[in-house]
């Protein structure tokens, strides 16, 4: 669906955003949603270190890393009744926050994600998402990320860090899973 290189590019141009947001703070942190928005996060991380390279003061980064959903499959499992993000108040209280997720599909994590961390008396928050699916299920937010990187259809995407049933993170391209392999790898 989306060759590696087009992904970069997209990757390289929000970190660009993201620092031209940021530059003036200083210091950012950053939640990263795992397990599949490491590869984005990765690279992501890279081209923002890369755009403060010619400025006088680097932009801090501080990660924080945080496990939100379980998937099986292709359904993806939630429960969000006791949603806790692993980050103390006193890691966020009064800084820049800025989610990084790879795909907003529903829109869940994000959404109960972001509710969370609003309570931790933070200086802002936003949040920067790779993928942005067209679907009936994430209208119901009308949300859409701060950063967006592409908007795909409602379609079943893997690679990219993106897996199906634990497979395929490892790709280098966005592809959609056909029929066949989602039966070799239930």
């Amino acid at each position: 669906m989306i060759p590696e290189g087009l992904l970069r590019d997209r990757v390289e141009r929000l970190a660009k955003n993201i620092y031209r947001a940021y530059r003036d703070s200083g210091e950012l942190t950053i939640i990263v949603i795992m397990n599949s928005a490491f590869r984005f996060f990765t690279d992501l991380l890279h081209f923002l270190n890369k755009a403060s390279e010619h400025e006088a003061g680097r932009l801090k980064i501080r990660p924080f890393f945080v496990k939100v959903t379980t998937q099986h499959l292709d359904q993806a499992v939630v429960d969000f009744d006791q949603v806790q993000v692993p980050v103390t108040e006193e890691q966020v209280k009064g800084r820049n926050v800025l989610i990084v997720e790879d795909i907003f599909d529903s829109g869940t994590t994000i959404i109960k994600t972001r509710d969370v961390l609003m309570k931790q008396g933070l200086a802002s928050l936003k949040v920067c998402t790779l993928f942005h699916k067209k679907n009936v299920k994430n209208l119901k937010h009308k949300y859409v990320a701060d950063f967006v990187g592409f908007l795909i259809p409602d379609v079943f995407v893997i690679g990219y860090g993106m897996d199906y049933n634990e497979y395929y993170r490892d790709l280098n391209h966005l592809c959609v899973i056909n029929q066949a392999g989602i039966e070799q790898f239930k």
